[in-house]
């Protein structure tokens, strides 16, 4: 069967191909998976072991190794944390450093990156900073998502730097499903047309399959009773296509705005979610939790690993050395044990499971995860998302849009219309100023300068800024290694180097030096 590109993907693809760094960007529906299939398996000249596939979270890395084995590939995604490889003895404030740094680049030929709109400043560093020369990047990603966590939004500046080459698909194709529209609608700041009912059949409406439904309800307790019902009307439809394949608690994920306050908050909708659907667990002594619980990790943490046997758990040992793993905060696993002194949960793409004591507070570091937050569910996806609109004064519309690009097959949106037409009107994301954008700008200039020549004498090389130091006409001179041609001798006699002739060059007395032939 030939496979067909539309033009937006086929550009995309030959950017891939001749660029060692590109932005991926595009919506639900417009193919950027199907996009990136065809590029790794029909036109990547890079062996499948030279590359990485990689993503922020635990569950982002989770949904693109699914989408890697749906493109046919056999390949893992892992974190951007784990392949940086942690490790103790770090600056960052919790003591944690990279063992792969710009001193110890990754081994790798290609790098592909999901979900790159979740990347804050210092972790994108982090991982370009490891990336040797020579090495092709991809950072695939939506910009219309929420901005990252941490401090600034390095994805969304690079695109408006229009300095690094970006590969965009717009087109939503046209039996993507109501979904795919209804997350361009409000990508456009419109409310959108829902489905009057839940109907996965592909040609159900214009637009595919209509999966995407909006139910009014005002009250908060008519909200939260809505949820509970959803949820059951949603079992119904799945078991008629999968009655023996499904996990209710997995193929389900409620999605709110806000953690403890209101009256539709991630701690009233995960306590009524869990008496309705683990009843019935064992429960832990001084905690909320039960056997079998869907549960989320709230902290960065290094966790021994254990094995579940008929005697409870038994810490795994490989070669008689305890083994144990990163365990990165946003992600999700089943309480798989309990008893009156620990709570053992076994982690998505783990096999063994991880313990915690129940004689401290395990507040700051596991949750009750049949709700999410917004923020919480990015990089995630299910095959069924139910939505909860919740009147909190900060939702905007990279937080309504975000929530209804994290469903596969179906999406119920429960809460007040008029409220969600005010927060998808709303975009917050612009006040968010890093002057990265503008840096970028300004240093893409830099490559359009001519190449010169000065007689200069080499002192150093500065490891921070990765800068060449030298002495010029009796100044000392730092100059960014991009702008200095890389035949520069380690030698300390005066030699002839090559520069950008670019007046942004500042010595170490901060005083501008205009660079000239000399």
């Amino acid at each position: 069967m030939e496979i067909t590109l539309a033009d937006e993907q086929k550009k995309s693809v030959e950017m891939f191909r001749d660029h060692n760094m590109v932005l991926f960007s595009g919506p639900p529906g417009s193919g950027k998976t199907f996009t990136l299939a065809y590029y790794l398996n029909n036109v990547c000249k890079v062996p499948r072991e030279s590359r990485l596939y990689v993503a922020p979270t635990g569950k982002a890395a989770a949904r693109f190794t699914e989408a890697l084995h749906a493109m046919g590939m056999s390949s893992t995604a892992t974190t951007i944390h784990a392949a940086l490889e942690p490790r103790r003895g770090g600056q960052d404030g919790d003591g944690w450093a990279f063992n792969y740094t710009s001193q110890n680049p990754l081994p790798h030929d290609l790098i592909v990156v999901d979900e790159s709109s979740m990347i804050d400043s210092q972790l994108m560093a982090s991982l370009l900073g490891a990336i040797r020369t020579g090495t092709k990047i991809i950072l695939a990603g939506d910009p219309d998502q929420l901005p990252p966590v941490g401090p600034g939004k390095p994805f969304l500046d690079m695109i408006a730097s229009g300095n690094v080459p970006h590969a965009e698909l717009t087109e939503i194709h046209r039996f993507a499903g109501r979904g795919a529209q209804v997350c361009q609608e409000i990508r456009a700041g419109r409310l959108p047309v829902y489905s009057q009912r839940l109907s996965l059949t592909p040609n159900a409406g214009p637009h595919g399959a209509e999966n995407c439904m909006f139910i009014q309800a005002g009250k908060a307790e008519k909200v939260v009773r809505l949820v509970m019902e959803q949820i059951w009307e949603i079992d119904k439809l799945i078991s008629q296509v999968h009655p023996d394949e499904y996990d209710i608690t997995e193929w389900v994920q409620v999605i709110c705005a806000r953690n403890d306050t209101g009256g539709v908050s991630r701690t009233i909708l995960n306590d009524s979610i869990q008496n309705e659907l683990n009843p019935d667990g064992l429960c832990a002594p001084n905690t909320n939790f039960r056997l079998d619980d869907k549960v989320m990790c709230l902290r960065n943490q290094h966790a021994k690993l254990f094995e579940i046997g008929d005697k409870g758990p038994e810490m795994l040992r490989v070669g008689g050395r305890v083994t144990g793993r990163y365990l990165a905060n946003g992600e999700t696993g089943r309480v798989t044990y309990l008893d009156g002194k620990k709570i053992c949960v076994q982690f998505s793409g783990s096999e063994y499971s991880c313990q915690f004591p129940v004689s401290r507070d395990l507040s700051n570091e596991l949750t009750l995860a049949y709700a999410v937050t917004a923020h919480k569910s990015q990089g995630g996806g299910w095959p069924f998302v139910i939505i909860v609109v919740d009147p909190a004064p900060f939702v905007d519309r990279s937080l309504v849009y975000t929530a209804h690009s994290r469903f596969q097959t179906g999406c119920v949106v429960i809460g007040d219309t008029a409220t969600l037409k005010k927060q998808i009107a709303k975009n917050n994301v612009d006040g968010r100023k890093t002057m990265l954008a503008e840096s970028l700008t300004e240093y893409g200039r830099v490559f359009e300068a001519e190449w010169v020549s000065l007689r200069a004498t080499y002192t150093g090389w500065h490891i921070q800024s990765q800068s060449y130091e030298f002495s010029i006409g009796g100044k000392f001179v730092r100059l960014p290694a991009v702008m200095v041609h890389d035949s520069v001798e380690d030698k300390s006699e005066p030699q002839t180097i090559w520069v950008r002739a670019w007046a942004g060059i500042e010595h170490l007395e901060s005083e501008p030096l205009l660079i000239q032939e000399g």
